[in-house]
């Protein structure tokens, strides 16, 4: 009886935030009582709350993410397929121990093969040309900025799955695999059996890689994995949790990242951010796209010019700065 109990919270907790279109669960667990939260448009708010067997509870989602079910002191990872009557989802799960009890947080993520198009995620059209002459680019880096649960992860997949569907070669390194596609090549790493960032890059740079994405950048071995991928020619995706242009090259020097690197590689910026449905907000709201301004001023140049202006502005005249659409 217990075990059909715990069956059917999992049912309900799942399937409700699976229905209100959340991103994140977060449960709490404190004695025998659980409260669970659910992100939607990231915001999050309180569903439930169970004052009885919050322990079989969260040893039902360990078990269904094949985790030690017995253990509660050491942070678990995991993930498995869940089904609801009308859609297929990936739960990652994160399990970590806290103060009096434990914490649990389930990212919902769509199962392989479901990634949105360009034209289905909001931009503007202006943006969608900026967008198109991104696809262009043959080395640098462009990376997609915002909180957490803003859809970051969305955007930055459908870069990945627009690059090889034009027959780019595209790689990824990530921790973990969030969704899987069947025309890219995605490396999961695994820091517990030292096959990290930098190990990852070394082999994968032997694979000839037109694209690579690099999840994202929260230390200094990431960023600058990322910035020296930029440099052998390759076009590197990521995504951090800066605000916009200047955000991000402040962020990439915190970690330690030289500055005239970072301008040297930088092609693109997006700032994504997210807002409630009932916002009244023009199409595209959501999003501001900042490109280098070498870039956009090469657009300007006579053809004669464009050959000995390869340097980014920033080295030859600092007030041109950037340029924003």
């Amino acid at each position: 009886m217990e075990a059909l109990t715990t069956a059917r919270m999992v049912h309900d907790i799942l399937d409700s935030a699976i229905q209100i279109g959340g991103t994140d669960v977060h449960m709490v667990l404190l004695g025998s009582t659980v409260t669970v939260s659910c992100r939607v448009n990231g915001k999050a708010t309180s569903i439930a709350q169970f004052l009885h067997l919050g322990e079989e509870l969260i040893r039902r989602f360990k078990a269904l993410a094949r985790l030690d079910v017995t253990t509660r002191h050491t942070p678990q990872e995991g993930s498995f397929a869940w089904e609801t009557a009308t859609s297929r989802v990936r739960i990652r799960i994160s399990c970590v121990p806290i103060y009096g009890g434990e914490s649990i947080v389930l990212r919902i993520l769509p199962s392989g093969g479901e990634v949105k198009a360009f034209e289905d995620l909001g931009f503007t059209r202006d943006q969608l040309a900026t967008l198109e002459r991104w696809m262009y680019l043959e080395s640098g880096m462009i990376v997609i900025s915002g909180r957490t649960g803003v859809g970051k992860t969305t955007t930055l997949y459908s870069f990945m799955e627009e690059y090889a569907r034009r027959g780019r070669q595209v790689f990824s390194i990530e921790d973990p695999v969030e969704i899987p596609l069947p025309h890219c090549r995605q490396i999961e790493i695994h820091q517990r059996s030292a096959f990290g960032y930098a190990e990852a890059l070394r082999a994968l740079l032997r694979q000839d890689p037109d694209v690579v994405m690099i999840g994202e950048i929260r230390d200094f071995e990431t960023a600058h994995v990322a910035c020296q991928a930029a440099l052998t020619g390759r076009l590197v995706l990521a995504t951090t949790h800066a605000d916009g242009r200047e955000g991000t090259v402040r962020r990439l020097v915190d970690l330690g990242v030289e500055q005239v690197l970072v301008h040297d590689v930088l092609r693109g910026v997006i700032v994504q951010r997210q807002h409630g449905r009932n916002d009244a907000l023009p199409v595209g709201g959501s999003y501001v796209l900042e490109s280098a301004g070498w870039l956009s001023a090469q657009r300007a140049l006579p053809h004669s010019d464009r050959q000995r202006s390869r340097e980014p502005l920033w080295a030859r005249d600092a007030s041109q700065g950037w340029f924003e659409t």
